[in-house]
């Protein structure tokens, strides 16, 4: 149960500020832990909100790719967070700064546990 983001990296590594180009990649703490279980071979499901568009689709193919589970995650209108990084070089340190994803379960929806779900800026809130 998680978050997967967008990372977007300047190609080359580039600053930021210099970057024509920024190469894209699925990830997210929980979606790094899955993917690596799955490809020990240890069954491993995602769980979380995607947003019903490409990158969504991306997010989904990525972890299919890799043997995830992803029967339980929802599909909704919204953005995905995405975060921007640059790698350090010489004579400058690197940079990191995300945005929040838009992807609140509607009010009253009931979660993959079977529990109401209230709404919040960047996911869900269950009670325990």
């Amino acid at each position: 149960f998680g978050e997967m983001l967008m990372r977007l990296a300047p190609a080359g590594g580039s600053a930021l500020e210099e970057a024509d180009s920024l190469s894209l990649h699925v990830a997210g703490s929980e979606a790094n832990v899955a993917i690596s279980l799955a490809s020990l071979g240890t069954a491993a499901r995602m769980a979380t909100v995607l947003p019903d568009n490409a990158l969504g689709t991306r997010a989904l193919r990525a972890l299919a790719r890799h043997k995830v589970d992803t029967a339980a995650c929802i599909r909704r209108p919204g953005r995905m967070g995405l975060f921007y990084i640059e790698q350090p070089r010489a004579g400058r340190e690197g940079g990191f700064f995300m945005t929040a994803p838009i992807l609140p379960l509607p009010a009253g929806r009931e979660s993959w546990t079977g529990r109401k779900c209230w709404t919040a800026p960047a996911g869900c809130i269950c009670p325990g």
